[in-house]
């Protein structure tokens, strides 16, 4: 089955952020199986859906009972997602500014 790039987005992004959760809140080296999310691999992922799309997606699908705002922020222009609550460290993703943009 082929999953679209939004799908591919949100199935990283979610992946990177509960990771991520995981290493922020949790003791340190709780497990050496586990490795640092890797962020920089949704770089490629700019611009490549609307605020739209992405709202719609988590609303609907990913997130249909709420979002801890402490985890993702949506902007105007981006969406942020924490990287660490306790340091405030940001992975920011910028929509495309229309369908057409992408």
């Amino acid at each position: 089955m082929t999953h679209s790039p939004l799908a591919r987005l949100f199935f990283a992004a979610v992946t990177l952020l509960l990771a991520g959760i995981g290493t922020s809140i949790a003791a340190p080296n709780i497990s050496p199986l586990g490795k640092a999310p890797d962020w920089a691999s949704l770089e490629q992922y700019h611009d490549t859906m609307t605020r739209a799309e992405f709202e719609s997606l988590l609303q609907k699908v990913y997130c249909a009972r709420g979002v801890d705002v402490s985890l993702i922020q949506i902007e105007a222009d981006t969406v942020r997602f924490a990287i660490d609550r306790d340091e405030q460290t940001w992975f920011t993703l910028r929509f495309a500014t229309d369908e057409t943009a992408r």
